[in-house]
């Protein structure tokens, strides 16, 4: 009897989950990033730089599921002729919710999660030169929100991730970045 009940219930768990698909895809955009904060510059432009890599949508019903990523995302802000570039390799880890938006197969959806982020790169580049830094913390952690507009494997993403900490010891600076990307899905 035991084995019949842990039989039913492995059909139970496993039988929704071999139904769902899994997808994976790959994604490349622009971020547009900037500092804030009480000791950000308060003239600062925001550095424009590449954000893509990998991302995984794991469902959890038909319509919402669990987007694992992991990017390279170039982070900073320019002061005039003046570049503070620092680059990460960020793990979002999103609850993604997606439905059809008409009869033509397009899929709208939104988005939400947490993101860490692991440095990777920290430069100061000046008009007589570039020198490494390390005044940046080798981790950061942010919240990102977005949206997303498919149909079949292709979909465009926009995004804002905010800094929820400092991204520097003892100094009020946080890394922003909204983020505009292509996606491409794999076996779809």
């Amino acid at each position: 009897m035991t084995r019949f009940l842990l039989a039913a219930l492995a059909v139970l768990l496993v039988g929704p989950a071999a139904q769902a698909q899994v997808s994976f895809g790959a994604r490349a955009g622009l971020n547009v990033s900037s500092f804030s904060g009480d000791d950000a510059p308060a003239n600062g432009d925001p550095r424009l730089g590449f954000a893509g890599g990998l991302t995984a949508d794991l469902p959890v019903t038909p319509q919402l599921s669990l987007r694992p990523e992991v990017l390279y995302s170039m982070k900073g802000e320019t002061d005039g002729n003046t570049t503070l570039a620092v680059d990460y390799i960020e793990v979002p880890v999103l609850l993604a919710f997606e439905a059809p938006a008409t009869e033509t197969g397009l899929m709208i959806g939104a988005y939400a999660g947490p993101s860490l982020a692991f440095k990777v790169r920290e430069q100061l580049d000046t008009p007589i030169g570039g020198a490494s830094t390390d005044v940046f913390n080798s981790t950061d952690v942010g919240a990102a929100i977005g949206a997303t507009v498919g149909a079949g494997p292709f979909a465009v993403d926009a995004r804002y991730t905010l800094g929820l900490m400092d991204a520097i010891d003892d100094v009020q600076v946080r890394n922003n970045a909204f983020t505009v990307s292509a996606i491409y899905r794999f076996g779809q």
